[in-house]
């Protein structure tokens, strides 16, 4: 016999849904410290000039991170709102 799915089973806890954010954000932040090395890299070897293809990639990379952090500040707002808070600055 069949079993009912139970509706609620598919809802995630806050403290899972804080977890996945958690875990987005420690990625995200190895990310940064990536393009913070690699950057730093860049201008400690100023007899080295990107190539045009390394200079577009490097562009691109630091508008996605921009991009995330914005994102992720928005589910951070979201979740905080969710929680019946008040603005997190």
């Amino acid at each position: 016999m069949h079993k009912p799915s139970n509706p609620t089973a598919a809802i995630p806890s806050r403290e899972q849904l804080l977890m996945g954010l958690y875990e987005e954000f420690v990625d995200f932040d190895a990310y940064c410290a990536f393009f913070c090395d690699a950057t730093a890299a860049l201008c400690v070897n100023r007899e080295q000039w990107l190539d045009d293809i390394s200079a577009e990639g490097l562009s691109l990379f630091s508008q996605w991170l921009k991009e995330r952090s914005n994102s992720l500040k928005r589910e951070l707002e979201a979740h905080w709102k969710s929680a019946g808070q008040n603005q997190l600055n």
